[in-house]
């Protein structure tokens, strides 16, 4: 037997191991690391729920608003109008997987008419949940003249989806005093149980100093409870400026210049999991379309990026992104979005498994 044709052998033998181990180790590194990070994927080309026929109330523009799980059911309080501009409103459908939805009335459950002393010009609904005694409690946009979207926090009681909807006389969250970061507008209220009572994420707007201008910008901002009506805004008493003396947002657009999300964050959708705390946003760079991402915290103040990148955008979509709403099962979580054009939208579901299971 020739020894160095032998020892070269092993020597080959022994690197293409070594190889071969390094590549099965990276492998399974980027399978562990695609696990940990699963991603939200449309399903279909159809919607959800799709806009109604010409000439109804929810035939344009369909806003998801927010979903509740409730006695083996999905639960969707819609957002909707048959054009723009027009007074939002408020309807209900129903869905036993989240994936294929039907109304459940032909007209809205909630109309702005019935906002009484709010007097609000429309109403956008974005978190519900239904309380021990049955009670179902949903926390909408109050708009205020002369806005879109943002206004004031409200508050409405029903003893189901369908109504009839009592709306509470004051609202429950306000905008800050002049020159406060949330001191324009507030709006798209998340609301968690927490500790015995809530917690409630919001988009504040504000106007902050950018050198010689005034740019009116959006963060997001926490408030708890204990009864879910009277609401404390979270705050540092260590920020002592105007923009952040009475409150301060809990996550904030990124400062850098190359992120996707530098210049407004808004409509907050968290959830409580078993792995922490889960945050869905919709965020934007100055002349940039607006695009989904995540955010995750210990505790549900501390926020931190899941990716640089966002999560849904126009371009894996294939259309344009509005609102949305997340909610997590133990098997999967979901976002319905608001996806379409400028001309009409509807209401698709976003799936990923999560890690638990």
């Amino acid at each position: 037997m020739d020894i160095g044709t032998t020892s070269k052998r092993l020597i080959l033998g022994t690197r293409f191991f070594k190889q071969a181990a390094l590549g099965l180790l990276i492998a399974c590194l980027a399978h562990i690391a695609s696990a940990q990070e699963p991603g939200f994927s449309v399903h279909g080309e159809k919607p959800a729920l799709g806009r109604a026929s010409s000439g109804s109330w929810d035939s344009t523009y369909l806003d998801p608003g927010t979903v509740v799980f409730h006695e083996n059911a999905f639960h969707m309080l819609y957002v909707a109008i048959p054009r723009w501009p027009h007074p939002l409103a408020i309807g209900y459908a129903k869905s036993s997987d989240g994936h294929a939805w039907v109304r459940q009335s032909e007209a809205p459950v909630l109309s702005p008419d019935q906002t009484g002393s709010l007097s609000a010009t429309s109403i956008i609904a974005s978190s519900a949940l239904v309380t021990e005694d049955g009670t179902w409690v949903l926390y909408f946009t109050s708009v205020a003249p002369g806005e879109s979207f943002y206004g004031q926090v409200a508050r409405a009681t029903a003893p189901g989806p369908k109504g009839p909807w009592t709306v509470d006389p004051e609202p429950v969250l306000i905008p800050g005093p002049e020159g406060a970061w949330d001191g324009l507008a507030v709006g798209d209220a998340s609301v968690v149980r927490h500790d015995g009572g809530y917690a409630m994420y919001y988009t504040g707007f504000g106007n902050i100093q950018n050198g010689a201008f005034s740019e009116k910008r959006a963060n997001i901002g926490m408030a708890t409870s204990a009864d879910g009506m009277t609401w404390k805004k979270h705050d540092n008493p260590a920020t002592k400026d105007t923009l952040y003396d009475v409150s301060d947002p809990v996550f904030t657009v990124t400062t850098d210049q190359a992120g996707w999300d530098t210049f407004r964050i808004v409509d907050p959708n968290v959830q409580k999991t078993p792995d922490g705390w889960l945050m869905a946003y919709r965020g934007a760079t100055f002349d940039s379309a607006t695009s989904i991402g995540l955010a995750s915290s210990p505790d549900g103040i501390n926020w931190t990026r899941v990716s640089d990148t966002p999560e849904l955008t126009n371009e894996n979509t294939g259309k344009k992104i509005f609102f949305m709403t997340l909610l997590s099962r133990p098997a999967q979580d979901y976002l319905f979005v608001e996806l379409g054009s400028s001309s009409s939208t509807d209401a698709y579901v976003a799936t990923r498994p999560r890690l638990s299971e």
